[in-house]
């Protein structure tokens, strides 16, 4: 009898996508009694130096042509259609029973239309519209049920993971009348012992000097330039309080402009490092280690974020959007200082209460024990394999 086949299937390697591979990859090692295959763009190898990746007879890594997204609404449908098209690919490749998806949005709604029939396909969802229900126009409501909506009817779903709030997969569950929505704990990989005995001489604190970290994929939805743009409101007799840190690939969508406000603020005194490049775990939890706040000013509330992990872990104050999800985890985490809107005035205000902020140990306690990537990547390996 052949072997059960399960398909990891990404078209990004950047940020929680590159982590979240390696986390499965690791869970894969252990469970020879199936073929697992990762399908992941070329770009991989420019990357997959950052972990170790031990090769085994049943595990295939398998790379495809990056499918590069064209300007304009046509570069975006033949993004999407391409990125769909190659899932499927790859699934019939391998006679894949099982497919999993880092971010199942994105192929979302056209999915279920291209995949084999009989495949299990399973993937994270992070957006959850029960976040930002409120704030959404008519339209806007239409659209995203519509996207849930093939989750229902279509039998091939068989879970799709809410990372951070279980209390979204029960609703989910009941207001579609399905069983496929399941809680999943964002992982984070350093423990407190560990972060503190990561040290390197790259960026290291100073008495006097507040190191402001902003780290991940850096985007415009990240609220990055906004960083930048809080430069703006601190007294220039101000500036050698702080230094700022940007770790992470910077995205085409603002590398430009990034690199021009860098130059701009530099030149006007502001202490500024950046590593534009994926960054790993050993070099982010020393970053996170040494700094004084980490800054999250994303415009995407209504999902969650793996660095609240490092945040937690370390006893770190985080300043994040008074709104949605990330606002409900910052609270249940007692580590957030909040904005009311994302805006450089806003950034700069809130860094006069990051001294203020006390972190509550039973809460960061809690959320430590309940978030490893081990117990990440277990769940997401039963799922695939029980359908």
């Amino acid at each position: 009898m052949s072997k059960e086949t399960i398909l990891i299937y990404d078209d990004a390697v950047s940020g929680h996508h590159m982590e979240y591979l390696h986390h499965l990859y690791m869970e894969a090692l252990g469970d020879a009694e199936r073929q697992w295959v990762f399908a992941v763009p070329n770009s991989f190898e420019e990357v997959k130096g950052k972990f170790d990746w031990p090769k085994a007879e049943h595990i295939t890594i398998h790379t495809f042509d990056d499918i590069v997204e064209e300007p304009g609404i046509v570069g975006k449908v033949k993004h999407f259609v391409s990125i769909c098209l190659g899932a499927r690919q790859a699934v019939r490749r391998y006679n894949a029973n099982a497919v999993f998806f880092n971010l199942i949005e994105w192929y979302m709604p056209l999915l279920p239309f291209v995949m084999p029939r009989g495949v299990r396909i399973t993937g994270i969802l992070y957006q959850i519209y029960l976040f930002e229900w409120k704030q959404l126009s008519v339209w806007g409501k239409v659209y995203r049920l519509m996207r849930y909506l093939p989750y229902k009817l279509f039998h091939s779903f068989t879970a799709l993971f809410i990372l951070n709030s279980a209390v979204s997969a029960r609703v989910l569950n009941r207001r579609w009348g399905t069983s496929c929505f399941h809680y999943l704990p964002d992982p984070f990989v350093i423990t407190p012992a560990d972060i503190t005995s990561n040290a390197k001489e790259e960026v290291q604190h100073e008495d006097g000097v507040k190191v402001m970290l902003h780290f991940g994929a850096l985007h415009a939805v990240k609220g990055t330039l906004h960083i930048l743009d809080s430069m703006a409101h601190i007294p220039a007799s101000d500036y050698g309080r702080y230094h700022f840190v940007f770790a992470g690939r910077v995205g085409s969508d603002i590398k430009e402009t990034f690199y021009g406000k860098v130059e701009h603020y530099r030149k006007k005194g502001m202490r500024i490092t950046f590593y534009d490049e994926f960054c790993p775990y050993e070099q982010i939890s020393h970053l996170v280690a040494v700094c004084d706040c980490i800054l999250m000013p994303y415009y995407r509330t209504s999902q969650s974020s793996g660095q609240l992990g490092y945040a937690i872990a370390a006893s770190k104050p985080v300043i994040l959007p008074r709104q949605g999800m990330l606002e409900k985890l910052g609270r249940e985490a007692g580590i957030g200082v909040y904005i009311e809107n994302v805006s450089g005035e806003a950034l700069a205000a809130a860094y006069n209460q990051i001294d203020e902020m006390k972190i509550d140990k039973t809460k960061q306690q809690r959320y430590l024990n309940t978030h490893s990537a081990k117990e990440f990547s277990r769940i997401i390996r039963s799922a695939n394999i029980n359908g």
